[in-house]
């Protein structure tokens, strides 16, 4: 969504609710520059409220967005119930993207929320760049608060470090396995790169896996821009990223860690 969003200066947009023939000619305008957004079926109706709707396509269906304005003031705003997100679950999404009078990009607040009080919350500001172009742009804030009372900061943690999280939930050993396998992660590959508290907050919340209940915020320093490209086609494209990969991406963003337990 993040990509589609920059290429909202290919089509003005009208301010209120988007009508059918609204999302169609985004659809067309958008093709011609990323030839994916074909793949992409559209309801032939719009939601009672004027939300455009997606009903099947590379990422499945049930996305519903609406967007007003144009190249220098464009906002988009998304919505999803029961997202599936492989091996985490179902979340409701909702989140917005904003151009800014700087001419940079305002990215969310994305939530992500399954249960009560579980949720993930991403928000990002990027510079100045190309709105066609996700690799002329870098991010120059972005925080990821993962806060639970039941299971995602486990699930996410074994997600992220592709693990068997009801393996870890079932087995003491297994359990075990797992948290030395991302401590040894930590110690190999990404201790030299952040702060003294990132670390000892890691531990912790690693320590308490599977039964880590609290919140996790990941915090990228805002005198480190970062590259769009990369990460966005990991997250969104399904790109290669690898845990050399992220102990990179910690050295070169300036990540900081801090875990709040419950």
């Amino acid at each position: 969504m993040i990509r589609l969003a920059l290429l909202i200066s290919l089509a003005a947009l009208p301010a209120q609710a988007m009508t059918i023939e609204d999302c169609r000619r985004l659809q067309s305008s958008l093709a011609a520059t990323l030839p994916a957004i074909n793949d992409i079926r559209l309801s032939p109706s719009v939601t009672e409220d004027g939300w455009c709707r997606v009903i099947d396509g590379p990422i499945g269906g049930g996305l519903e967005w609406k967007m007003s304005g144009g190249l220098e003031d464009f906002n988009v705003e998304v919505r999803q119930k029961r997202l599936e997100i492989e091996e985490l679950g179902p979340f409701d999404l909702t989140g917005s993207v904003e151009a800014q009078p700087s001419g940079g990009i305002e990215i969310g607040p994305f939530q992500l929320v399954t249960g009560a009080k579980d949720r993930a919350i991403i928000s990002a500001a990027t510079g100045r760049g190309t709105a066609s172009d996700t690799t002329s742009l870098s991010l120059t804030r972005a925080v990821l608060s993962v806060a639970g009372e039941r299971a995602l900061v486990n699930d996410i943690l074994a997600w992220a470090f592709r693990l068997d999280a009801s393996a870890a939930d079932s087995s003491l050993i297994a359990a075990g396995d797992q948290r030395e396998e991302m401590l040894t992660w930590l110690e190999d590959e990404a201790a030299d790169l952040i702060d003294e508290g990132s670390a000892a907050a890691f531990r912790k919340m690693v320590d308490a896996y599977p039964r880590a209940r609290g919140k996790a915020e990941i915090r990228m320093s805002e005198d480190k821009p970062l590259a769009v490209g990369p990460v966005v086609t990991a997250v969104l494209f399904g790109g290669d990223f690898s845990r050399q990969d992220a102990a990179a991406l910690i050295e070169e963003a300036g990540l900081s860690f801090t875990w709040t337990p419950e």
